[in-house]
């Protein structure tokens, strides 16, 4: 971590929702569904389902239990048979995060992200605070395997790459050995994701929470499928039966979603069992209502991590309820992406004054560094851009009516070069594209906006649009929270190897800082995660209960 110590702050908050409904394939057939055996199938088992008119697709080992494709007409039928527990039509969840733009950045000196500083993971591996680990001693999950359960990652990542196990890494969902990301418009959430964990101390870009563990990426979400992933419950059940199998210390989940899944509830039993830690994102819905609550994070076996700010609010975003167990920083946490796939940007005007702007760029923008005049293009729609001449020029627009997408592409027909989106209320925005385009386009705060438009509107106004590709950016949702608390507990078992999965929670539950009412509550849990008590208690420093 030798470097400069700066904690990143970013851009706006992107929106952020997810919980696929229960029936993700309905009307489809045949129907994926689980099959719950009372003792573990065998041919028999094989047997009736083929004589239901369906077929095996996969059997799983961890519980009794295999994922079998059948006609619908025959549910009913299997669920009356002896043999069978129950038949549950396979639940889908969605990421629980979206990447959000972030201010400029490139990764050439290493920050230590406020989110590791907001969980005092620092001060268990840099006590003397002179920016590097202290020694190979010292408890910066060394000797712990974390199983990340997401879309994939950036295989070559600089930040990563040393930390990853690939020997044991596997794509649950096209079943196969390689686990990289695939394009979509989520790509790079495990590539986040894995570097709270465990980015690496490397002297450049970002570091994480634990930067000695080792990353198992198990794939079990598709980033191609909009607006936020597919996280087929077959894969994850799949993944966490392999964490098992890998010898797995904690398991890392950044997805959810309400439907409730016998099959998904059995494997997460049996992981804790087997002295796994399961943490997942308590979900991206703030509503305390009944049902609300998403899996996995809504099982008693997996702590449940809701997401803060960098005041220590509970974010706008963030699930609560009585699941609700620990906090760790979720809104816009500086982390690893897929190399060049991060966004920034900047604005300067050289003329009719000298100025700087804060501009957030678009996701999916193209990049450029396009130096020249400004056009005020109206909403930018068709008419408005019939009126004006934007070629070879940078096209001012002003929010509303049609999409940012529409708007960029109008630019890009009538021969623009650049971009700028201003917003329509007080404030910037972090906008979206929705599909990768070649025009650097950004977003603008109504003030700058208006400035700028009250400048075109009387002369002429000569500026420099800058939006750079990086490795990094800042990433937001209950996704971010959960590794931050994986990340500890990698710490903690790093300090006390002997703990269980049970003691360790504990231990991590009682350490924490609590933020709301005294003791755990709806809000907050226990309170935010604290990595420094918590190794303090692990290590028998300090003692600690929970009240």
């Amino acid at each position: 971590m030798k470097g400069i110590r700066i904690f990143l702050v970013a851009g706006v908050l992107s929106a952020v929702l997810v919980g696929l409904p229960s029936a993700f394939a309905a009307g489809k057939s045949p129907l994926r569904v689980f099959v719950g055996f009372k003792s573990p199938p065998g041919a028999d088992a094989r047997a009736l389902i083929q004589a239901s008119g369906g077929q095996v697709i996969r059997q799983y080992s961890l519980i009794p239990v295999v994922l079998a494709e059948v006609p619908a007409g025959a549910v009913n039928e299997l669920r009356s048979k002896g043999a069978v527990s129950y038949v549950d039509e396979e639940q889908h969840r969605a990421l629980e995060s979206h990447i959000v733009l972030g201010s400029l950045y490139d990764g050439s000196f290493e920050i230590l992200p406020w989110g590791v500083d907001g969980v005092n993971a620092d001060e268990v591996w840099d006590t003397n605070h002179n920016l590097a680990i202290d020694s190979s001693s010292v408890p910066a999950g060394q000797g712990v395997k974390v199983a990340v359960l997401d879309t994939g990652v950036d295989l070559t990542h600089p930040d990563l790459a040393a930390n990853l196990d690939l020997a044991d890494s596997f794509d649950f969902v096209d079943n196969d050995s390689n686990v990289s990301d695939v394009p979509g418009p989520v790509t790079g959430h495990g590539t986040s994701t894995s570097g709270i964990v465990a980015a690496v101390d490397n002297s450049i870009g970002v570091i994480g929470v634990a930067p000695r563990a080792k990353v198992i990426m198990y794939r079990v979400c598709d980033s191609s499928v909009a607006p936020l992933g597919d996280c087929p419950d077959s894969a994850i059940v799949s993944g966490l039966q392999e964490a098992v199998a890998d010898g797995a210390d904690v398991v890392s989940m950044s997805f959810g979603g309400i439907g409730f899944s016998q099959a998904l509830k059995q494997a997460v039993k049996a992981v804790n069992d087997a002295g796994l830690i399961q943490v997942a994102s308590a979900g991206n819905t703030p509503s305390p209502v009944a049902g609300a609550r998403h899996y996995p994070s809504g099982f008693a076996e997996v702590i449940a991590v809701g997401a803060t700010d960098r005041n220590n609010n509970l974010a706008s975003f963030s699930t609560f309820g009585g699941h609700q167990e620990l906090v760790a920083p979720g809104v816009e946490v500086p982390t690893t992406v897929p190399q060049d796939e991060g966004r920034d940007a900047g604005l300067h005007e050289n003329s009719p004054t000298s100025r700087d702007f804060s501009p957030n760029p678009m996701q999916f923008t193209g990049l450029g560094s396009p130096t020249a005049n400004l056009v005020f293009a109206g909403l930018g729609q068709p008419a408005d851009f019939a009126a004006i001449t934007c070629t070879g020029k940078i096209a001012l627009i002003s929010r509303g009516a049609i999409t940012f997408r529409a708007k960029i592409e109008n630019a890009i027909a009538d021969g623009c070069v650049g971009a700028i989106v201003y917003n329509n209320v007080a404030g910037n925005f972090s906008g979206t594209l929705g599909v990768p385009e070649p025009l650097p386009a950004v977003s603008l705060s109504q003030a700058e906006g208006l400035s700028l438009k009250s400048e075109v509107d009387v002369g002429t106004v000569n500026a420099t649009l800058r939006v750079i590709a990086l490795d990094y950016d800042t990433f937001s949702g209950t996704s971010a929270s959960a590794p931050h608390v994986s990340g500890v507990a990698a710490v903690v078992l790093s300090a006390n190897p002997a703990l269980s999965n049970k003691a360790a929670r504990t231990i991590l539950d009682a350490t924490a800082t609590d933020l709301g009412t005294p003791g755990r509550d709806n809000f907050f849990g226990w309170g935010l995660v604290n990595a420094q008590a918590a190794v303090q208690c692990a290590t028998g420093v300090t003692s600690c209960h929970l009240p």
